[in-house]
């Protein structure tokens, strides 16, 4: 009789705590599925929430483009904000997204190249090329992006696009100093590539430093500043090509190059007069 006792006391006695568990477990259960209802809440209300678009008097001037008059974004904006502002319509969705489309068409031109390769030296110029456009696309899209969170992440992240600029220019200046230069000169600053791009590197060094500073002082002339800056670096960067065409004597063997050179030269000089004289937005702001 003691051990029947005994054992429907255990028997009893496991019941009741697989009851206590069983309970403890729906308990949580539910307190794991409020909570998750809840993030899943606070995280629709996040996405479903409008990005707040303010006038260029709402926000301090540093955070002002000339004859832009809306569609900023509000100073203080985290990185999520940042990120969600690519699919509204603010000032800066055109450029981030017309550098992230072609960063991703250099990318897939590269790859088919590159994969046709077989990366022997003559590729490296190029090699370097593909780098510097890649680093452009990626940190101007960058810039232009979180320059809303803060007026120290608007300066930086515009210094980090100076200064990508001027890598392109250099890796530029290698892709027409081994590929474009004349095979046969006595001018030394073509004839040796230590020479040309020790030049290229200080004129790459000097120019972001000058466009650096012109966000500080020089302020009325900045715009002049740094396409000055940048059309003179472009100028070295082409001397190679351009001192071959002067002296060259097989015009047929250049003439598609000479083609695609001047649509170059066509594209940046009229980049650079928009960029100073802010058309359209001078207009249409």
């Amino acid at each position: 009789m003691d051990d029947t006792g005994s054992l429907l006391r255990s028997s009893v006695a496991v019941h009741t705590r697989e009851k206590v568990l069983s309970k403890r477990m729906i308990c949580n259960e539910k307190s794991t599925a409020a909570i998750g209802n809840n993030n899943l809440s606070k995280l629709s209300a996040v996405l479903q929430s409008p990005l707040e678009l303010v006038f260029d008097c709402d926000i301090p001037e540093g955070f002002r483009t000339p004859f832009i008059k809306t569609g900023y974004r509000k100073p203080g904006l985290t990185m999520w904000g940042c990120f969600k502002s690519l699919i509204e319509p603010t000032n800066e969705t055109v450029n981030v997204w017309t550098h992230v489309l072609a960063l991703v068409l250099f990318l897939l031109r590269f790859s088919n190249v590159f994969s046709n390769s077989d990366f022997d030296p003559w590729c490296y110029g190029l090699v370097c090329f593909a780098i510097g456009i890649a680093s452009l696309m990626a940190m101007s899209s960058s810039a232009h992006l979180i320059n809303c969170m803060s007026l120290s992440a608007h300066h930086i992240g515009f210094y980090l696009d100076y200064a990508a600029i001027c890598v392109y220019s250099f890796s530029g200046s290698q892709a027409f100093f081994f590929y474009s230069r004349p095979s046969q000169t006595d001018f030394v600053l073509l004839s040796s590539p230590t020479v040309f791009l020790t030049v290229s590197a200080i004129m790459s060094c000097l120019c972001t430093a000058v466009c650096c500073a012109s966000r500080h002082r020089w302020l009325r002339s900045k715009y002049v500043i740094r396409t000055s800056m940048f059309m003179l670096y472009f100028i070295i960067v082409t001397s190679p090509f351009t001192y071959r065409l002067a002296y060259s004597t097989a015009e047929s063997e250049t003439s598609r190059a000479v083609h695609y050179f001047n649509r170059h030269i066509i594209n940046y000089i009229l980049s650079a007069f928009v960029n100073v004289t802010k058309l359209p937005e001078r207009y249409f702001p």
